[in-house]
């Protein structure tokens, strides 16, 4: 997505804040595409959940009622039942910049789907338990597993046929699929088994139905006339016969296929860790489920879409080891080697240059193919902006609070740290700073082994406006709230920095949401009551 996500009234100097949330807004799209990686699903990330879930909806109401918080872009969502039911929401869609959907209102309900997500089992055992209905014993976890896909795909296919039958589209098929791949994108889909049961359906659905209104009749035995008999439950469970692939899908086919090649780009493309994790991740959830849903769907592929087919199940094979080394702790450098390896068997085969491995699996930029992996290649450094999660990842990627984490010395692993650690590291800095003769540099020493604490970007800042560059010190307070956003005395800071900066309203409206957060105290990073 290009351009602005979020924007408010106008107000000279206010951009900081909106730097914030959008960072926010993309952290959790990232966290929920990482839920369900590599063995760590939805209910892994409670912790996370609770750092983000009330300071964001506390820092977007507040902004909607003092500066006119709203989207400027295109957001998935899907809205939560009751909201539906009583005609206040849409059962899904997108947000658009004249109104609908509003930044809170989209928080609530992308955590409030991780709250389902993860009470559902207990909650649909105690339903079968009060229906009568007895399950095998020793077959639990895998009736719940399959209840638990079976809900998620449900409501995931309601949300994109509400969005077909609520709005003017030229392809039904596409419109609905491209509904489901948008919010596996955004982090909205929690398993990727559901997300290609829902993308299998439309398609076979596509191949039979001759128009949009045989298309929605062929999940629903009755005429979906009120928001009740969209909340009917659509069963998914029962096994569906591949179809004959008809000509009707080949716009979608095609335009699948564009979109997949379209996420793989940015990955080989970045400038940086945060923007290199977060776009693969974004393949990684478009890829998977996509290539299931292509093997499934239909009888029999053309070979051109057989070839394609293949080609993506092997990359399918590089993600997890990608994104559990370079994202979770482990050996940075050792990410490369995968790809470098892989690159390696290409050339073996006769690709001297490198063309076709970089087409066909090439999974990282391509000037970091010659970087040294720090074990059995060596060669130049790994560029500094790669070496590790920055300060737009971090809290996403370990789940929890990132201050709390440095790196060893050889900045090659991640330790954990006390209080007492930072503060005597903090204080030994600011006495450095005080007498050098640029006195960012001891800070930014400290970043080196500090990346994700909050309390250094402040310190940077303070050192930046002692200069007089107020630009740097804004970004150096807007790396900071985005990796402590419950911090009231950060937002503090930041009205400061706008007051000396000469964005006297901007402070002030900041000064608002420093007053709300300041309220909550530590009720932002608690359970609900």
């Amino acid at each position: 997505m290009s351009g602005r996500l979020l924007a408010t009234r106008p107000v000279p100097g206010l951009e900081p804040v909106v730097d914030v949330l959008e960072a926010l807004f993309e952290e959790v799209q990232l966290a929920g595409r990482l839920q369900e990686l590599d063995g760590r699903p939805v209910r892994r990330y409670p912790e996370y959940q609770l750092r983000r879930e009330k300071v964001l909806l506390v820092l977007c109401s507040t902004l909607e009622e003092v500066a006119g918080l709203r989207f400027a872009g295109r957001l998935p969502f899907r809205g939560n039942t009751p909201d539906f039911v009583e005609g206040v929401r849409p059962l899904g869609g997108y947000t658009r910049s004249d109104g609908g959907t509003m930044p809170s209102e989209w928080v609530m309900d992308f955590f409030q789907h991780w709250t389902i997500s993860r009470q559902f089992d207990d909650v649909h055992q105690e339903f079968l338990r009060r229906a009568g209905i007895t399950v095998p014993e020793g077959s639990e976890q895998d009736f719940a597993k399959l209840s638990f896909l079976n809900n998620e795909a449900s409501w995931l296919l309601k949300g994109a046929l509400w969005h077909v039958a609520h709005g003017e589209h030229e392809d039904h098929v596409r419109a609905a699929v491209e509904y489901v791949v948008d919010m596996a994108e955004a982090g909205q889909t929690v398993n990727q088994t559901a997300t290609s049961w829902v993308l299998e359906r439309l398609l076979a659905a596509g191949c039979l139905a001759e128009d949009a209104r045989g298309f929605l009749a062929h999940f629903s035995e009755r005429a979906l006339t009120s928001r009740r008999d969209w909340t009917t439950f659509v069963d998914l469970e029962d096994e569906w016969a591949p179809v004959e692939l008809h000509r009707r899908v080949q716009p979608t086919l095609s335009w699948l296929v564009r979109r997949v090649q379209a996420t793989l780009e940015p990955v080989r493309q970045a400038d940086s860790f945060d923007a290199w994790y977060s776009a693969l991740t974004v393949a990684h959830e478009v890829l998977v489920p996509v290539r299931w849903a292509l093997e499934r769907a239909f009888d029999r592929l053309p070979l051109a879409l057989r070839t394609i087919v293949t080609q993506y199940e092997e990359i399918r094979v590089d993600f997890s080891l990608l994104i559990s080394r370079a994202g979770w702790g482990s050996d940075w450098e050792m990410w490369l080697y995968n790809q470098q390896d892989l690159r390696d068997t290409y050339r073996a085969r006769g690709d001297a240059s490198g063309d076709r491995f970089a087409v066909e699996r090439m999974l990282v930029p391509r000037e970091l193919l010659d970087c040294s992996n720090g074990t059995s290649q060596p060669g130049k450094p790994l560029p500094h902006a790669f070496r590790q999660p920055g300060w737009r990842t971090a809290t996403a990627c370990f789940g929890s609070m990132p201050a709390l984490l440095r790196l060893s010395p050889d900045r090659r692993k991640v330790e954990r740290v006390t209080s007492e650690d930072i503060a005597d590291a903090f204080v030994d800095t600011v006495r450095r700073a005080k007498v050098a003769s640029h006195g960012a540099g001891p800070v930014l020493e400290m970043l080196e082994r500090y990346p994700w604490t909050d309390a250094v970007y402040h310190l940077l800042a303070e050192v930046h406006e002692r200069d007089g560059d107020h630009e740097a010190a804004l970004a150096a307070r807007t790396a900071a709230l985005v990796l402590l956003p419950e911090d009231g005395r950060g937002w503090r800071s930041l009205a400061d920095s706008l007051e000396r900066a000469g964005r006297t309203e901007a402070a002030r409206i900041v000064l608002e949401v420093c007053a709300e957060v300041h309220a909550r105290g530590d009720t932002l990073t608690k359970p609900w009551n």
